[in-house]
């Protein structure tokens, strides 16, 4: 070959080799998707979400890109776990308590309502105690780190309330009425009243009612309205000071695949991981809000509002079963330190709710 093919071959390779070096100031773009299997417009799995979405696009200047999939259409509330352990998507909301099994620690207290403590602690409280209780616990965090997820943002669920097709007031009006109940706990609270608790799923409850199945639904505010339950049940009734009750610990949690999460620089993970813990705290603000909008929304809606007195909660209360022993006792069984885990969070509540404790 002549000196001059020579020298155009070199040129030519010099020409690829730059091309294909990494460009100073040009940042790789990670896309990563988050399934909820609520609809886009529920506050907790869907506002919010948006929300955590957009700051951490801003804060990593684009570079990871999150895209929402909701209403089920990837991942249903029950497929979560196991699709982003498998990466059908790479981020998702979760709810511990439908997988007690793997989180025997994140359900302990997540479904249960303690009416000495959740009709007076706010959301802010129980969403600080849930991330404390987390941080200290080893155990705890094992149980994400063993099925190859991480836990990024906690939010709490907006105040559980009554709405029925008769005005509940007292109470003694719970006594013989059927009402939706879901999970394991929440059943029992309710039979403790005299209620007859019946397992109803989210799409039921409106036709129940307006049936006559059932008389009363316990649930969120926020839920009411996507269902539009209150056109068949016009009456809500508030526990607790004003607001409904609030389950003891943060049962829903936005979860990443530890692998997906690796596709991030190490910068891109330590600032998704500092804006998820930010916001996890942030959400208690918001969904109080959405809470208090939902609240007026069905009342402008011609839905009448009661409060449960005072002296019916702490009757209430002392009937009701002892949430924190049985708890305690489940973990204790399982080779677990649940007597530990119970009386730090029970001290928790107290300090929080006197203010001694200000997360």
């Amino acid at each position: 070959m002549r000196p001059a093919g020579k020298t155009f071959f070199f040129i030519c390779a010099v020409v690829l080799v730059l091309l294909s070096w990494p460009k100073q100031g040009v940042s790789q773009v990670t896309e990563l998707t988050y399934a909820s299997g609520w609809v886009k417009t529920h506050p907790q799995v869907g506002g919010f979400a948006e929300k955590w979405i957009a700051r951490i696009a801003e804060a990593t200047q684009g570079r990871v890109k999150i895209s929402g999939i909701y209403g089920g259409s990837l991942l249903s509330p029950e497929e979560t776990l196991p699709g982003v352990r498998k990466q059908t998507a790479d981020l998702g909301a979760l709810s511990v308590n439908f997988f007690p099994g793997q989180f025997k620690f994140g359900s302990a207290l997540g479904s249960t309502i303690d009416l000495n403590v959740g009709a007076k602690i706010d959301m802010r409280g129980i969403t600080a105690i849930t991330l404390q209780l987390y941080d200290e616990f080893p155990q705890f965090q094992a149980e994400f780190e063993n099925l190859g997820i991480t836990p990024l943002v906690w939010v709490p669920s907006a105040a559980y309330v009554f709405l029925s097709t008769r005005p509940i007031e007292k109470l003694d009006d719970l006594r013989g009425k059927k009402l939706r109940g879901f999970g394991t706990d929440l059943p029992k609270l309710l039979a403790a009243a005299g209620a007859v608790p019946l397992a109803l799923g989210i799409g039921e409850m409106y036709t129940s009612l307006q049936t006559g199945l059932i008389q009363a639904v316990i649930t969120d505010p926020p839920n009411m309205l996507a269902t539009k339950v209150y056109e068949v049940a016009p009456h809500l009734t508030l526990t607790g000071r004003g607001k409904g009750v609030l389950t003891d610990t943060v049962s829903i949690v936005y979860i990443g695949n530890n692998r997906s999460l690796a596709k991030l620089s190490k910068d891109d993970q330590a600032l998704v991981r500092k804006i998820s813990r930010e916001m996890s705290l942030e959400s208690a603000a918001y969904m109080t809000l959405e809470w208090e909008k939902a609240i007026k929304e069905l009342q402008d809606k011609g839905v009448k509002t009661y409060t449960l007195p005072q002296a019916d909660i702490e009757k209430w209360a002392a009937i009701s079963p002892d949430w924190y022993a049985a708890a305690a006792e489940k973990l204790n069984k399982e080779g677990l330190p649940g007597s530990k885990f119970i009386e730090r969070y029970k001290a928790l509540a107290q300090d929080y709710m006197a203010g001694k404790w200000k997360p």
